[in-house]
């Protein structure tokens, strides 16, 4: 226990690690590589052992000397090192060899007759990472009890920890296994007993690669007897954003700038916090105390069972102590220590809303939802939520949108804040959207959750589909459920671009280490939401929610695969009748989960004597033009949909399963019959159809748009512009068919023709010939410009419908929008209330164009502002509008502020930053030319945060390069620094692919749509 007068002085000792190991990253051969490892003690005699593959190493520190201990012979291509540190053992190999890669294993005696083992791989830069990290499952654990006292004190931050863990011996072996990360092991205390006895301990082991905690016991553990295991440890509250970390914030109340610690855990961050068998199949019940301020307060999983316990030697620090938790991951562990305060809707007590307490004003609608939510979700699934109490934080500096640790949701602030007076209607949704997701968790990976993260999808497509279904409920007149088709990043129509990529990938893959490999990705979520909505609509949504209830059933408080959810639903599809007894959904769903991509279903018409029929062909979909006539051979299982465009509208639909690559339907109608498939996109694939119907559909849209949903509208504008792109379908007939997008209302349909329109916008935007393409757009906003520029409704949709037009027609400059938003941009410029003076909805668009059409005077008064304000509304609508600057003096200048020591941008908000510049037409090659000219500068400025970063920062420049030199620019900076960048690798292949297709695109179709353009325009 450390005294308060040595805490609050910072007498402490600079946090160190007791035992640590380094390496060359990447070995390369031919040159010189070097690994070492640093002991908790003086080595003491001298000398080390390294041990690689079979060959032992005996390492003379004093002079250098490497000799090889089965032979006796001194070796002349290593050497040995301490670097003037008696506790490092280190080997320099002078000429690496392909030999040399794989695991170095560095033992070191210790002065009280234990050892210290080190485990660290030499990787090439194409091997990148270690593959093989699971734990050997010798040893389950059942319960946790952990204390951990964080010391909240500048200067400070460290962490006081103990862990015990009641575990079983699953098989016999000599070691235990922990996974551990930053972490000060106290040797001394580790402690482990086998039904009741003692065993005596060798030495430890500390895996660099696999963040194993290894613990060598001299007594056989033996099957299936219990075993207890203590360990005392310290730790760093970091700022890094994940594991157990710190949280600065101004305190408007009292004028003061506040700490707060706060965890992040997933997926494999609970080892920062304290030493545990980290990986979601190993589920246990814990016991949580933390050690707090008097003036705090603490918040855990499960309630509090004593509050402020006195700790001994220290008056200013207590204890809380919480109820056992019930069985479940290690990710899902949480704890918050603040100065918050809280708030609950009517009589729920027991789900509550904590923040700021200047904020309270901005968490009552959450506090609203949730319960409504949670009842919700209790009478869809038919399972009560199994805890006592729900609680949900806002906090200020947060990596992700939120967490769903179990019974403790922890929120970016600005996910979950809502006020009417100050924020804009769209994020009313975008909180109703967050909350919703987070709660869906609770059953959805909490209450039973993927055994691997490679059906990560089990957990976040489900809480991505059920947040729509929830978010529905709440608040039908936001249309959720239709708009989820497009949804940034998560909706249908961004994930089919994802998707359509050749470095796609299946939504069930192998994950081999989650710490490089990150499948939190459009895929598991969008494409897990988007196949949900499928199965629920071809097994009907009775029949979906009773299996998933069986599903809950049969695994709550433990694991599943996607083969338990299959059979679930299976069971009661063939009971209810609506799965077919000689269909299986294992069959159906494999070709969905286990292959990338998806189908595109051709569809023709033909009269054939025996009568008129349908002739479907399908294939698998693909962006990138190409004249390789391979297929890729994927068949999929397919639930087609057809309805007849006749005179009766409300008929149902016809539907039937395509399992083979063609299919012949016959139908009842009239040959010339206007038709369509896919009916509002419920099915994950799309449609192309012949000429003559494309044409009718087109005719049809202009004349008597209404006679077709809003969702099949909007799915034929982006098919039939995603089918051009692929040179599935002419140009002639997808821009003909935008056209009657001058007699649409609705604000889905506009969305999604304004994405697909907008990949044009990129291929033309550097070209002489842009304006032609200006022109023509200009054309479809002319009507609905005019009536919405100086609308006032409140009507949800009409209002994001509006803000929606006023982006784009800017966008597009066109004089009345431009007009409009520099007028109020100069008005907002000499407002002595700037941050109230502009209405919410409005200030996206007229910050953007402000500083678009403005000057760096504008540019640097928005940035002062941005400095000042608290309110987090208005910070975020600068942070984007700062990103539209024109002049590339700024965006440079932008772009070096969001690594400045000085700059008040939180690091949760660099995404927005980064993804604004991204969008900007000329930020995105800003971006990447600065990434590159000060990679080093930047990755050392974010340290472990800087993959995460880079991802957004690289994501903008391939969405219109479109040159070879593009190409070879973006493909050397990858390969430069390929080592750096773990799972952001991924990203960086998508956009080769992007600027591959962009390139393919211009030599094939770029003539073709500007001859359009110049016809019709």
């Amino acid at each position: 226990m450390k005294s308060s007068l040595a805490i609050l002085l910072g007498l402490l000792q600079p946090f160190a690690y007791g035992f640590d190991m380094g390496r060359t990253n990447p070995g390369v051969p031919g040159q010189e590589a070097s690994i070492w490892c640093k002991g908790s003690q003086d080595i003491s005699d001298g000398s080390c052992v390294m041990a690689h593959g079979e060959r032992w190493l005996i390492l003379h520190l004093s002079d250098g000397k490497v000799v090889d201990q089965e032979t006796g012979d001194q070796l002349e291509d290593y050497e040995a090192f301490q670097d003037g540190d008696n506790q490092v053992c280190g080997l320099r190999i002078l000429n690496m060899t392909s030999q040399d890669f794989g695991q170095w294993e560095c033992q070191i005696e210790l002065s009280n007759g234990l050892f210290q083992n080190g485990l660290i791989n030499l990787l090439s830069g194409e091997e990148g990472f270690v593959k093989d990290i699971r734990l050997p499952g010798n040893v389950v654990p059942e319960e946790y009890d952990i204390q951990l006292i964080p010391y909240i004190i500048e200067n400070n931050f460290t962490i006081d920890g103990e862990t015990v863990i009641k575990a079983f011996v699953n098989h016999s072996s000599t070691a235990i296994y922990l996974h551990y990360y930053s972490i000060n092991i106290d040797e001394d205390s580790v402690d482990v007993n086998m039904d009741g006895f003692q065993l005596d301990i060798l030495g430890f082991g500390y895996d660099f690669d696999r963040d194993f905690f290894i613990i060598y016991l001299e007594q056989m553990l033996e099957e299936s007897l219990p075993i207890s295991i203590r360990i005392k440890f310290q730790s760093f509250l970091n700022d890094e954003l994940e594991g157990f970390y710190r949280s600065s914030y101004f305190d408007t109340l009292s004028n003061t700038t506040k700490t707060m610690a706060v965890s992040d855990f997933e997926p494999i961050s609970a080892r920062r916090a304290f030493p545990c068998f980290d990986e979601p199949s190993l589920k246990s019940k814990f016991r949580i105390s933390l050690g707090r301020r008097r003036e705090m307060v603490s918040l855990s999983n499960m309630q509090l069972v004593e509050s402020g316990v006195p700790m001994l030697d220290d008056d200013d620090y207590v204890m809380d102590v919480y109820q056992q938790s019930v069985k479940m991951s290690t990710y899902l562990v949480a704890f918050v220590i603040c100065e918050f305060n809280n708030t609950f809707f009517h009589n729920n007590t027991n789900v509550r809303v904590w923040a700021k307490p200047d904020s309270m004003d901005q968490v009552e609608y959450a506090a609203e939802i949730a319960p409504k939510l949670i009842s919700f979700y209790e009478e869809l699934f038919s399972v009560k939520y199994p805890l006592p109490k729900m609680d949900m934080v806002a906090v200020p500096d947060f990596q992700s949108g939120a967490m769903e640790n179990w019974g403790l949701i922890t929120y970016r602030d600005s996910k979950i804040f809502y006020n009417e007076k100050i924020f804009p209607l769209s994020s009313k949704e975008s909180t109703l959207r967050t909350v919703a997701h987070e709660l869906a968790h609770q059953w959805f990976g909490n209450l039973v959750t993927m055994k691997w993260w490679n059906d990560l999808w089990l957990n976040e497509g489900f809480a991505t589909y059920i947040n729509f279904v929830g978010g529905d409920f709440i608040a039908p007149e936001m249309n959720m459920k239709d708009n989820m088709i497009n949804m940034d990043f998560f909706g249908i129509h961004d994930v089919f671009a994802l998707d359509a990529l050749k470095s796609s990938v299946a939504i069930s893959g192998p994950i081999q280490n989650p710490g490089f490999q990150n499948n939190f990705t459009p895929i598991s979520y969008g494409k897990g939401c988007a196949l949900l909505r499928m199965i629920e609509h071809f097994l009907t949504p009775q029949t979906f929610y009773l299996g998933l209830k069986s599903y809950f059933e049969a695994h709550s408080y433990g694991n599943a695969e996607m083969a338990d959810l299959w059979s679930a639903l299976e069971i009661q599809g063939h009971n209810d009748g609506t799965l077919d007894l000689d269909l299986s959904m294992n069959e159906i769903m494999d070709s969905w989960t286990l292959h990338k991509g998806f189908p595109v279903v051709h569809v023709e018409k033909y009269d054939l004597p025996r009568g008129h029929v349908f002739q479907l062909r399908q294939e698998k979909f693909n962006l990138e033009i190409s004249n390789d006539t391979k297929e890729d051979g994927t068949v999929w299982y397919i639930p087609v949909s057809y309805i007849l465009l006749g005179d009766n509208l409300q008929d149902s639909p016809e539907t039937f399963w395509m399992n083979h690559k063609f299919a012949s339907v016959p139908f009842q109608g009239l040959l010339n019959t206007t038709y369509l498939f896919n009916i509002e996109e419920m099915g994950y694939y799309r449609v192309n159809y012949d000429t003559v119907n494309w044409k009718a559909l087109a005719v049809r849209l202009y004349e008597n748009h209404l006679d077709i949903s809003r969702l099949s509208r909007a799915q034929l504008l982006d098919d039939s512009l995603n089918l051009a792109r692929a040179q599935l379908l002419d140009y002639d007939f997808a821009l003909n068919l935008t056209r009657y997008l001058t007699k649409e209302r609705e604000y889905i349909p506009w969305l999604s023709g304004l994405k697909s329109l907008s990949y044009l916008d990129k291929m033309f935007r550097h070209d002489e010939s842009y304006d032609t393409f200006k022109k023509f757009v200009k054309t479809l906003f002319v009507e609905i410009l005019t009536e919405l520029v100086d609308d006032q409704s409140v009507e949800y949709m009409t209002v994001q419908t509006r803000s929606l037009v006023m982006q784009w027609s800017c966008y597009f400059e066109m004089d009345q929008c431009i007009e409009k938003a520099r007028e109020q941009f100069k008005a907002w410029r000499t407002s002595p209330d700037s941050e109230n003076f502009l209405n919410p909805n409005d200030k996206s668009y007229v910050y953007c164009n402000g500083i678009r059409y403005g000057d760096q005077e504008d540019w640097n008064l928005a940035w002062e502002r941005l400095q000042i304000t608290e309110m987090i509304s208005e910070r975020d609508a600068l942070l984007r509008g700062l990103a539209c600057a024109s002049s590339r003096e700024l965006i440079d200048l932008y772009l070096d502020m969001s690594i400045s020591a000085n700059s008040t941008i939180r690091n949760q908000d660099k995404v927005y930053v980064y993804r604004a510049i991204g969008q900007n037409a000329h930020g995105g090659r800003a971006m990447l030319e600065w990434l590159a000219d000060k990679w080093d500068q930047i990755q050392i400025f974010y340290g472990g945060a800087f993959v995460s970063n880079v991802k957004n920062m690289i994501t903008g420049f391939p969405e219109d390069a479109s040159t070879p030199m593009d190409l070879q620019f973006y493909e050397n900076l990858l390969l430069d620094h390929k080592t750096d960048l773990g799972s952001a690798e991924e990203a960086f292949k998508q956009g080769v692919d992007k600027i591959k297709i962009n390139i393919k695109w211009k030599e094939a179709l770029y003539n073709n749509v500007l001859d359009w353009l110049e016809y019709n325009v």
